[in-house]
Order: structure tokens, then C-alpha cells, then sequence
């Protein structure tokens, strides 16, 4: 009874369940890939307020489907929750076992989906006093603390608890009159601290209280008076599991160069093992050579002819 219950916990905690259930997860993600990137994301993490307000317009009617987002929300990550916690369990008993390899390769894996967890949790807790997401649009001189969303950016989405002033706006151009650079200035005011200067760029972002500040877009419009204005659009990520996600596929990068190490050593130690006995027994022929060769003239000098 106890092999059997050990070969069935070995089964469950095998990465070969984990991949299978991964092939899962892909292949809902491709799914929901044909889906408006709101909803994919609802269906994985829905937050209160999509459960209340989420619609999809399907075949020319709208459909609320808030609760089913709820449903499956509680349903991926209940099933991520078992398996990151098994494949935790897994490593544990592989270090016991003296498989590093596959105790860095469980546990990084692990640590991916505990950190997309802890992720998902600040989305589910998300409100207006604490977003998890938004965009601001600012000009030159102009301060906000407010994000929004909607294709128009028209629907307020909570505040932050800073405030964001933009110094400037610039774009740099090609030859070609295609933009090369765009660049926001902007000036970072937290209570209690001193005001904070960062440049935000795309690929370059910059950090507070929590937040990645992302440069988005931007644009030409007019003012209230009719005079040009260039704006930018920032965008506000706050993803606590981030750097748990960034820390487990360090992890299981370490553990799959270990485990190649590993696995290629014995086969190259065996082929210079072998290559090295072919060496010594050619050393051993050349050194016996001339004697081989005595002992052969001697036996075809003292063999009897047939026809003397």
C-alpha cells in the first residue's frame, strides 16, 4: 500500500503531469488570443469590477459574462495553486535526493506560478483607491493623479497614491520623418519625500510606490483655446509577483544547464575513455612491433616447404 501511494504521489508531482497541464494552459491562451485582450485577461483574472460590468458583443447581441469570467478566474488559479505547490514538493524531495537539477527545475517552475499568483491576487483586490492598471494623458506643466481606461480613455479607473507631473514632452525624428524617440520628462511627488525626476521612455520605465510607469503613446490635439499640443500617454502597471516570476526562470534556467551538464558529461567521459584505451593499445602495438616482426620472419624462415 505504501509503494503504491508512493508511485502515485511520484506520478502527481512528475514534471511530466506539469507539462501536460502547461500544453493546457498554452493552448487556452491561443485560444483566447482571438478575443479582445480585456476579456482573454478577464477569463484568467477577473477583478470585481468585471465581474460586474464585463460585456462581450458576440453575433450582434451583448453578452454579460462577468460571473463566467469569475468562474474560470477561480478555476485556473485553484488548479496553478496545486500544481506550483506540488512542483514546490517535488523539489523539496529532489534535493533530499541529491538531484539539484531537478530540484532548481521544480522549484523555478514553481516560483513562476506563485509569482503570477501573487499577481493575480492584487488584480482580484484592485480598487479605486488602489488600481492595478491605467493610463494618463498629460502635456507640458500638467499634473494628475488619476488613471483611466477605455479605448478613449474615458473611464476613471482609481487614483494613485502620488502624483505625476509632466516637465516636458519630446519626440525625435528620422531623416525620414518617422519618430525615433519619444521621451517624458516627468517629475515624481510623493508625501513625505522629495520630489523625484525620471525619464520615461519606451523599454525604459520608471518605478514608484509600487507602479511601473510605461511610455505608451502619444499625440497632437488642441487645446481649449485652439493652440497645438503635443500629449503623452503613460501607463501605470503595479505587479507585485514580478520579480518572483523574474526570480523562478532564473532558477529553472540554472537547473536546465544542469541538468545538460549533467546529462552530456558521462557521454563525452565516455568517448575520451574510449579514444584514450584506443591510444594506450596503439602505444602498446608500436612498442612490440619489431618483436612482432622477428617472430614473423623467424616462423616464415622455419616453415617447411611442401615440394623440398
Amino acid at each position: 500500500m505504501k509503494k503504491a501511494m508512493s508511485r502515485i504521489l511520484n506520478k502527481i508531482l512528475s514534471l511530466n503531469l506539469a507539462m501536460w497541464l502547461c500544453l493546457i494552459f498554452a493552448g487556452g491562451a491561443v485560444v483566447l488570443a482571438f478575443f479582445q485582450a480585456e476579456i482573454a485577461g478577464a477569463l484568467m483574472g477577473c477583478t470585481p469590477l468585471q465581474r460586474e460590468t464585463l460585456v462581450v458583443k458576440m453575433w450582434g447581441a451583448s453578452y454579460h459574462i462577468g460571473m463566467l469570467a469569475w468562474v474560470t478566474t477561480v478555476i485556473v488559479q485553484s488548479v496553478t495553486l496545486v500544481l506550483g505547490g506540488g512542483l514546490a514538493v517535488s523539489g523539496v524531495r529532489a534535493v533530499f535526493r541529491r538531484r539539484y537539477d531537478s530540484a532548481l527545475m521544480h522549484i523555478g517552475c514553481a516560483c513562476v506560478m506563485g509569482g503570477w499568483l501573487v499577481g493575480q491576487h492584487a488584480v482580484r483586490s484592485s480598487s479605486a483607491e488602489r488600481p492595478i492598471t491605467g493610463m494618463m494623458l498629460l502635456v507640458d506643466g500638467e499634473r494628475d493623479n488619476s488613471l483611466w481606461g477605455g479605448p478613449m480613455l474615458d473611464k476613471h479607473l482609481g487614483k494613485l497614491p502620488f502624483t505625476v507631473y509632466l516637465n516636458r514632452f519630446t519626440v525625435d525624428f528620422y531623416d525620414n520623418g518617422m519618430p525615433s524617440e519619444y521621451r517624458s520628462r516627468i517629475t515624481i511627488l510623493e508625501q513625505g519625500k522629495p520630489p523625484r525626476t525620471e525619464d520615461v521612455l519606451v523599454n525604459h520605465p520608471a518605478y514608484a510606490h509600487g507602479y511601473h510607469i510605461y511610455q505608451m503613446s502619444w499625440g497632437e490635439s488642441t487645446d481649449n483655446f485652439g493652440r497645438p499640443v503635443t500629449y503623452t500617454v503613460l501607463q501605470f502597471i503595479r505587479d507585485p509577483g514580478l520579480y518572483v516570476v523574474y526570480a523562478g526562470f532564473v532558477i529553472l534556467t540554472l537547473g536546465v544547464l544542469w541538468f545538460a551538464v549533467r546529462f552530456f558529461t558521462p557521454i563525452f567521459s565516455r568517448k575520451d575513455a574510449e579514444a584514450q584505451r584506443r591510444k594506450e593499445r596503439n602505444s602498446i602495438l608500436k612498442i612490440f612491433a619489431p618483436l612482432r616482426l622477428c617472430v614473423s620472419a623467424r616462423k616464415e624462415n622455419t616453415e617447411e616447404k611442401p615440394w623440398q
